[in-house]
């Protein structure tokens, strides 16, 4: 083997190629200071949460698990998951701007102290100017808006002094050029999208409360308009979504929690794995989840069949057989979903949704309560909420 070394020793200088042309091309990158240059990148990452947070937040903790430095040719980069404790800074839901909002629709300064007749009567205010349909109905009408505003604020007083959780992904960036210079001005900070592709921080911003105030105002206004189109309507639908009420959104978001990961081997190996070489694993994932909140499995849609493991194909089974409706992401709480034609296609289950951060769990990218991008929420995604009518 010396014998071996030395004859191909020879031969490189006597071609005249210098003996390191052969190291790593990781060598030929100056030396940088891994230690300054991470603990830089998480200090403007912590201040970048808390600044985009703190509106609506009081964040009690930021914890970073990183991935390895990886060495290019133009710059050098680590990947970090910043899991933030955080509590809202609301003391009753009717401080929430989005709930405001809905008030506001209302013609109500307050929901909350109202009797069960002065809610009603509230909302007959609203819905009894629609003369095309009878008194009985606008009753009826307005009985099922009742009750689907007290469910809405039980679910956000879910929220209201509890401390939760959200994981936000970011790429830490520095040009080799820089690397002797580490320092604010030269460190990149991108966030991360649910299919991990490099986006711009601030898609991580909250809305402001303005945007939030509107959204309450068409949420409502948009259920007054489907109660009273379903009043109006003669003859059932085909497809009866506002009749599957056994849908325990919970429990789906519960199974998300336990099966999400953070790799592929806490996964459920009940089932089948679709990640790499097979293409993807997020529908099979949601799959599980709206199984576990209990729709029924069918002879088209069950385990490993291509309406149970392809996004496009689960989506649609959902909508047309009546199980879930289009609606608007800040009217999607947990347990329902959200769908992207991005890619080759990517649904993930919404398991988070207090009116200020929307969050969701999905398989590849693995992700638990991570926020939606301003630009998902606004057009990037489409999403769904499985009916269980009041």
């Amino acid at each position: 083997m010396k014998k071996v070394i030395q004859i191909l020793l020879v031969f490189v200088l006597a071609l005249n190629i210098p003996v390191n042309a052969f190291a790593s091309s990781e060598t030929s990158i100056p030396n940088i200071n891994e230690q300054a240059f991470q603990s830089l990148g998480k200090e403007e990452v912590k201040e970048f949460i808390l600044n985009s947070q703190s509106a609506y937040y009081n964040v009690l903790g930021i914890n970073f698990t990183d991935s390895n430095i990886v060495y290019t040719s133009d710059k050098v980069s680590f990947k970090t998951n910043a899991e933030v404790s955080e509590v809202l800074k609301a003391t009753d839901v009717e401080g929430l701007p989005y709930i405001k909002g809905v008030l506001k629709a209302l013609g109500v300064s307050s929901y909350i102290s109202l009797t069960p007749s002065q809610k009603t009567e509230s909302v007959l205010n609203k819905t009894g100017a629609n003369n095309a349909i009878s008194d009985s109905s606008n009753n009826l009408v307005a009985s099922k808006i009742v009750k689907a505003i007290d469910q809405e604020f039980n679910d956000v007083q879910s929220y209201i002094g509890k401390t939760t959780k959200i994981n936000m992904s970011f790429i830490i960036s520095i040009n080799t050029a820089d690397i002797k210079n580490i320092s604010k001005n030269t460190i990149k900070i991108s966030g991360l999208d649910s299919l991990d592709n490099e986006v711009n921080v601030n898609e991580f911003n909250l809305r402001s409360s303005d945007e939030m105030n509107q959204s309450g105002i068409n949420d409502f206004n948009s259920m007054i308009s489907d109660f009273q189109t379903s009043a109006n309507m003669v003859h059932l639908s085909l497809v009866p979504i506002n009749d599957f009420n056994a849908y325990d959104r919970i429990a789906a978001r519960d199974y998300a929690y336990s099966w999400w990961g953070p790799t592929d081997m806490n996964y459920n190996h009940n089932y089948t794995n679709y990640n790499y070489p097979q293409g993807g694993d997020c529908a099979n994932f949601v799959s599980q989840c709206i199984y576990a909140g209990g729709v029924p499995t069918s002879t088209y849609w069950l385990p490993d069949s291509t309406y149970w493991i392809g996004a496009a194909n689960l989506k649609n089974y959902m909508v047309n057989n009546g199980y879930a409706s289009l609606t608007s992401y800040t009217n999607t709480n947990a347990g329902n979903f959200a769908y992207t034609t991005a890619g080759t296609g990517h649904i993930v289950l919404v398991t988070k949704n207090d009116t200020v951060n929307i969050c969701y769990t999905a398989h590849n990218f693995n992700r638990e309560d991570e926020p939606f991008t301003q630009s998902a929420l606004n057009g990037g995604f489409s999403f769904y909420v499985i009916k269980n009518t009041p």
